[in-house]
């Protein structure tokens, strides 16, 4: 007897759409060698199976729970419960979920006028979670942190209806009309929401399809009253630990610390705020300084800053519920230091999130950020101010120890760094270049800009474009900026600006090159960082080592070191930095108009 078989693949990120699966599944075989991808290929084919019997059997509903009614005046709650989506995903709300204004989870392309009629959405969402370390290879082998969980979620948004969708259906206003028909895509309709200016006006069942209605099935869940079985578990921290905050995107991780120092704790479930608006029982910040005993030792300083509870910025969301404790040190955000934050949370049965929720309990927060022994940690805990001899920033930061690491088991202890860059009072600091790093620019004229703090006059720039038949330098010589030349060259990079940065730009240095007859290649550009007797700062944009990027500067790069030029993952210079050189790449290609 002949057998015929057919291989029928699936890719590993196939879980959207109408569309049947086509399904495949691993065989096995003694040696057989295990991998990502075929760890993967067996939660996809168990997913696909689960996903299409659910999708073309139960279909788009909710199965429980789920009630929508008002909050206030402007709020709606939504009670626990559970739903599957149009593709087939099955969509859990473990507790009540209430939200103050409701206008804080509308669709943001349905209208800019936030009043009408609009749907209630119960949208899959998720979060990654439980990061752990991973060695990555770079211009240097280094650790980083990874989600070593995906946990999944909801959100809850307010849809209003699109022309094309099908009648009673919530497609939102930014999807396309494919996601139309007769199923619900992505969002399960929980009811219909109607706005004021300022008030939620009517809320009804409108859309909703319920394929069970059964009060004892909810309660059997433990949902009848929102009961947890679980106690709170932390999902985020933020700043993220193990981080110096990056001073690109806008606004940056960086200006928003400086604009407000704070730390915000995330749980997965409700938190009554009246319990945890006193952080001193159970949640503690330190700052930490550097200083050289007279032997050469290391010392670090640990200065304790208080911590003061934010009502309006802490608020439940469908994603969770967020804390936010400010900074009341002036300390937290002085400038011409480097800056290391220790955060300590203790939570127990008796305090903390774990007091605060329904279940109590420990809490499962356990997140191991520091390589401080345990004794050390409760020394510091209890101090206003402790000194640990022998020990550096770079050692509480240190490579060796994973910027973050979590567990999902129950715990009570949180200790975790971050480092914030400092501000150079009163000097001068390279803030950004042009054209930025790892960028593609074109034509036959090249305008390199450097933007600074303060006067950059002196800067020396030499560079490079290495392209088939090796380097080339090009010749660079200083132009003439016009008027307003600094609000030009901010605007010339809005994604890598935020308002402090804004603040600082104080001038604007300008040279040019002629790129005509030049083949395309990647440029490098090369500045002392130094104006006259001025430091202005560092940037290492690309993997040259310092005593590379000197010998280049000097004598022009050679077939040893084109490997190297390729730019880091720094896409701006951050002030703060030291070192000798700035020095960064980006590739150019001529017009094709422009070829001769």
């Amino acid at each position: 007897m002949t057998q015929h078989t057919t291989a029928l693949a699936v890719p590993a990120d196939h879980d959207r759409g109408d569309a049947l699966p086509l399904l495949e599944r691993n065989t096995y075989w003694h040696g057989k060698e295990m991998g990502v991808a075929e760890f993967q290929r067996d939660q996809a084919y168990f997913r696909h199976v689960q996903q299409t019997l659910t999708r073309l059997t139960v279909g788009c509903s909710v199965l429980c729970g789920l009630e929508l009614s008002p909050h206030g005046t402007r709020g709606l709650a939504v009670a626990a419960g559970a739903a599957v989506d149009g593709h087939g995903r099955l969509v859990v709300v473990p507790a009540a979920v209430a939200v103050d204004d409701a206008r804080t989870v509308l669709e943001p392309d349905c209208a800019p006028d936030p009043r009408g009629t609009f749907r209630l959405c119960l949208v899959h969402h998720e979060c990654p979670t439980a990061p752990a370390r991973v060695v990555v290879t770079d211009c240097d082998t280094r650790t980083e942190c990874l989600p070593g969980a995906v946990r999944e979620g909801f959100r809850l948004e307010l849809r209003s209806h699109r022309p094309g969708c099908a009648s009673g259906e919530a497609c939102g206003c930014g999807t396309s009309p494919q996601g139309c028909g007769t199923d619900c895509g992505d969002c399960v309709t929980l009811g219909t929401v109607t706005l004021t200016q300022d008030a939620v006006a009517g809320v009804t069942a409108d859309g909703r399809r319920d394929v069970v209605r059964n009060v004892d099935l909810a309660a059997r869940l433990g949902m009848a009253e929102g009961e947890r079985t679980e106690p709170p578990s932390l999902c985020r921290i933020w700043p993220p630990p193990g981080r110096v905050l990056s001073r690109e995107g806008s606004p940056s991780e960086w200006g928003r610390w400086r604009q407000r120092p704070r730390v915000e704790l995330t749980f997965d479930q409700p938190i009554d705020v009246d319990r945890v608006d006193d952080p001193d029982d159970w949640l503690r910040a330190w700052v930490a300084t550097e200083h050289t005993a007279p032997d050469g030792a290391g010392t670090v300083t640990f200065t304790r800053v208080g911590l003061r509870f934010l009502p309006t910025a802490s608020q439940p969301s469908p994603a969770g519920h967020r804390l936010v404790y400010e900074f009341r040190s002036r300390d937290a955000r002085r400038a011409g230091s480097r800056q290391v934050v220790l955060l300590q949370a203790r939570a127990t049965p008796d305090s903390g999130p774990a007091a605060a929720s329904p279940t109590g309990g420990i809490a499962r927060i356990e997140y191991a950020g520091t390589p401080l022994t345990r004794d050390t940690r409760a020394r510091i805990w209890r101090a206003d101010r402790f000194t640990a001899p022998g020990t550096t920033l770079d050692t509480i930061m240190g490579s060796e120890q994973p910027g973050c690491f979590g567990d999902p088991y129950e715990g009570g202890r949180v200790h975790a760094v971050f480092e914030v860059a400092p501000v150079v009072a009163g000097a001068t600091a390279v803030t950004a270049v042009h054209p930025p790093n790892a960028s593609r620019m074109s034509g036959t004229e090249l305008t390199v800009e450097l933007a600074g703090t303060g006067p950059l006059d002196g800067l020396t720039p030499r560079a490079w474009i290495v392209g088939p038949d090796g380097p080339a330098e090009l010749p660079l010589t200083a132009a003439p900026l016009p008027d307003g030349a600094a609000a030009a060259v901010t605007d010339r990079f809005p994604a890598s600006f935020d308002a402090t940065v804004h603040d600082e730009l104080r001038e604007v240095v300008r040279f040019v090159a002629d790129m005509t007859g030049l083949d395309d290649g990647r440029v490098l550009v090369v500045v002392p960082a130094h104006a006259g007797e001025q430091a202005v700062g560092a940037f290492a944009g690309t993997c040259l080592t310092e005593p590379d990027v000197a010998h280049v500067y000097a004598h022009g790069p050679s077939p040893t070191h084109e490997r190297s030029i390729r730019p880091t993952r720094l896409r701006m210079p951050r002030t703060g930095q030291t070192g000798a050189w700035i020095h960064w790449t980006f590739y150019w290609e001529h017009d094709d108009d422009d070829r001769s």
